[in-house]
């Protein structure tokens, strides 16, 4: 594989509600901040337990760092940022007060024109602005036999985009993990419950915690 995410060949269709694409129904308090985790596999978690995936772990050390928060797990393999930009719709039902963006891989792994890429991206992050939620965007990826303009432009789609919508910014979210065949499950790509901890204490938290602060 030449990418750090894998895929599905499922893509996200415009009929799906939130049980066939992984978020669960549950009461939402009034004084919780509402996470969604939004983005393809490596936000669902493929692989490994629901309990283990970013998410979960997420809300978990949340709570145990005194946040008052729900962490939804809005994950689908395989998707591409076209199939993200078509549920946006459906997570903003869900009343997120903060949205994590971790899409695009799989755009690079289908060879998807990058300025589409880069365009469904924006338009997430102003679709999620425009209804007042605050946004982190994750930053991306790939490796080898694309061309190193292709490699090096994708890359250059998130902090860019960071900056020009003025998002807080994780600068690789697999930093750590990618190529460490301890942290990854047996296909070397999707983070296992030890990766996905790393993930979340090193390269979520030191980001996350300052947006959560300005919530109080």
């Amino acid at each position: 594989m030449l990418f750090i995410v894998g895929c599905s060949s499922n893509e996200v269709q415009s009929n799906q509600n939130f049980d066939e694409i992984g978020i669960e129904e549950e009461n939402i308090t009034e004084n919780q901040i509402n996470i969604v985790a939004f983005g393809d596999s490596l936000t669902e978690g493929l692989g490994v337990e629901r309990e283990d995936a970013y998410p979960s772990q997420l809300e978990m050390r949340l709570a145990e760092l005194g946040y008052d928060v729900r962490v939804f797990n809005s994950g689908y393999s395989g998707e591409t940022t076209t199939g993200a930009l078509n549920r946006v719709d459906w997570v903003l039902s869900l009343n997120p007060d903060l949205v994590i963006i971790t899409t695009g891989a799989n755009d690079a792994m289908r060879g998807i024109d990058l300025s589409i890429t880069k365009n469904n991206i924006g338009n997430i992050i102003e679709k999620f602005q425009s209804n007042n939620v605050t946004v982190i965007l994750s930053g991306m990826k790939i490796f080898e036999n694309l061309g190193e303009e292709y490699i090096t432009e994708f890359e250059n789609i998130y902090p860019t985009l960071a900056e020009e919508y003025n998002v807080s910014f994780i600068p690789l979210f697999l930093e750590g993990v990618e190529a460490n065949s301890s942290l990854n499950n047996d296909d070397q790509i999707h983070p296992n419950k030890e990766g996905y901890n790393i993930i979340v204490e090193n390269n979520i938290l030191p980001v996350l915690i300052p947006v959560l602060d300005r919530f109080e």
